[in-house]
């Protein structure tokens, strides 16, 4: 039989055991921050691309078969869509707000995550994964407003890709590659987003979206705004609810 001798700990592994608590809580509470700024910046890009009418916004599901003419899919142009645009096929299952006539099924290009001005830290990225879904809140490459537009623009002109990509179809995420929310992804993704919210964070967008088109409807009664609040499914959708409008009966 192996006996087993049990030894007072010395000092110098006291203070050891100490220092690794104390590193390892204040790992766990950076995290806990970080997480406070990740979700802090999610909130305020959302209200920036509410507030902005030329950002579409859709409910899209990565499909894992997407079916084209084989006249189309094997045409060379079409090829370099995916190859020299580094695009993405998504389906569009619900256009929650849109300032053009967007396609079911539509191109996605896809940019590296940069640090972004006015955010503490960073934005979580779109990471795609096979039959998730996601709320895109979608940029037109056609309107250049910034410098990765004018690129893609230029090498879409260059590679005479207007037979397939247009207004209605080829898009860039709001906020370079970080204006998407998850709502559904696969329990077997091999890549799972930082974040995954509740499907009802769509129907929340639904509601807030309706309200900042009529303002009016906050203000209907005096219950109104608590209705509209009472409402929302997702803590996120309450949250953008609360920054977004002032409730009429506080002063």
């Amino acid at each position: 039989m192996v006996k087993k001798y049990m030894t007072k700990p010395s000092m110098a592994a006291i203070a050891i055991f100490m220092l690794f608590s104390f590193k390892t809580g204040a790992a766990q509470k950076s995290n806990i921050d970080m997480d406070s700024i990740a979700h802090n910046n999610v909130a305020n890009m959302i209200i920036d691309a509410l507030d902005d009418s030329s950002i579409n916004i859709a409910l899209c599901k990565v499909s894992a078969t997407i079916s084209f003419s084989s006249n189309v899919a094997k045409n060379e142009n079409y090829l370099r869509i995916f190859t020299d645009l580094c695009s993405e096929r998504m389906q569009a299952e619900d256009i929650l707000r849109s300032n053009c006539d967007i396609d079911s099924i539509f191109f996605l290009s896809s940019s590296p995550s940069v640090t972004r001005e006015g955010y503490e830290a960073f934005l979580p990225s779109f990471s795609p994964s096979k039959n998730s879904e996601w709320i895109l809140f979608l940029d037109s490459p056609f309107l250049m407003r910034n410098s990765k537009h004018v690129n893609l623009m230029e090498k879409y002109e260059r590679l005479n890709l207007q037979e397939f990509l247009n207004s209605n179809n080829f898009f860039t995420l709001y906020e370079l590659n970080a204006g998407a929310l998850c709502v559904y992804c696969p329990e077997d993704a091999k890549y799972r987003p930082q974040f995954v919210y509740s499907e009802g964070l769509v129907d929340d967008f639904k509601t807030i979206i309706r309200l900042q088109e009529n303002p009016s409807l906050l203000s209907a009664s005096a219950d109104s705004y608590e209705t509209y609040y009472s409402s929302l499914k997702d803590d996120l959708g309450k949250r953008v609810f609360e920054r977004l409008f002032a409730d009429p009966g506080q002063d």
